[in-house]
């Protein structure tokens, strides 16, 4: 594509996030639609992407501050066409700030995150937006006046801080208006295969994993005691155990009764072609809450461990909500 066709621009790191954009535009759109990325989005996903960019994310910290710097002050020379595109996407990645400046940002939802708001320290606002640019001053979550609009699905109660300019929009709703073909694009974009649909649909419970461990949020020890607690009283001859595609751990050993499933695929988009669950698991994984039906949820939330409290904010759901 060359880049004067380009109309759009999208921000994502997570499948369910692209999935999101995908059925929020049209194909045409999708067809002149620039990716920025990480690789936390599976190279499996990104190469089908029509055209993208992939930053390779500093580890150190002092890396990532200088990193954020310097793609602040280059981005208008390396990718000039983003001030003519309509940018969507997540305002908290690390390249978010630098990609988005100072331009209209449509916020696409990227997961329970977005309905808990974390303060930033106001001693940087000035240093930040100096350096980095209004989101990293102001905050993610689209408190930053540059977020024109924060596209939800409702997950949970919406902060009263960005209530304004969200719109709660509906999966299946977006979902049936699309075309047939640009339903069968999207499908054959996360791999979704119908032999593989057809074996999952036997388990009646699903535990929904999240990658604490690599994210450096708790010891793998910790992980571990929180699953097996949340599954204390499941039957694992029944569950599935859906692994989340940044979670590196092997499930078979810990829980050899159950059946792990490794797949690109958003549970969105599986629940939209009618496979159930009855019991659902989870610590506090957006998927869980995403089920378009009714269904008994195991939610832990973020305050049963102290790391996840400060690290996520407070995340917590009752199933009689």
């Amino acid at each position: 594509m060359k880049k004067k066709e380009i109309t759009h621009v999208c921000m994502v790191e997570t499948v369910y996030t692209l999935f999101l954009y995908l059925i929020l535009v049209k194909e045409e759109d999708f067809n002149h639609t620039f990716f920025f990325c990480s690789d936390a989005l599976p190279e499996l996903v990104r190469c089908k992407l029509p055209h993208h960019h992939c930053f390779k994310l500093p580890k150190r910290r002092w890396h990532r501050w200088l990193f954020r710097i310097w793609l602040y002050y280059t981005a208008p020379l390396r990718f000039p066409f983003i001030k003519q595109s309509h940018i969507y996407g997540s305002d908290n990645y690390l390249f978010s700030s630098g990609i988005a400046r100072s331009y209209d940002l449509i916020l696409v939802e990227d997961g329970l995150s977005n309905y808990s708001l974390i303060q930033v320290n106001s001693l940087l606002y000035k240093p930040r937006r100096i350096l980095m640019g209004q989101i990293a001053a102001e905050g993610c979550g689209g408190v930053s006046p540059t977020v024109k609009k924060i596209m939800l699905t409702g997950l949970l109660p919406v902060p009263a801080l960005i209530q304004d300019k969200t719109e709660i929009f509906s999966v299946i709703n977006k979902w049936n208006r699309l075309s047939s073909s640009y339903r069968t694009r999207i499908l054959s974009l996360f791999d979704c295969l119908a032999e593989e649909l057809e074996e999952i649909s036997s388990y009646q419970d699903i535990l929904f994993t999240q990658p604490m461990v690599e994210d450096g949020l708790i010891t793998l020890e910790d992980e571990l005691n929180l699953y097996r607690t949340l599954l204390a009283g499941c039957n694992q001859s029944k569950l599935l155990i859906k692994v989340h595609p940044r979670d590196t751990l092997d499930y078979s050993k810990f829980f050899p009764e159950a059946k792990v499933w490794r797949s690109l695929v958003p549970m969105e988009l599986i629940s939209l072609l009618g496979i159930q669950f009855q019991e659902v698991y989870t610590v506090f994984s957006t998927a869980a809450l995403s089920l378009p039906y009714k269904t008994h949820i195991h939610f832990m939330g973020t305050s049963v461990h102290s790391n996840l409290l400060r690290m996520r904010g407070l995340i917590e759901y009752s199933d009689s909500e």
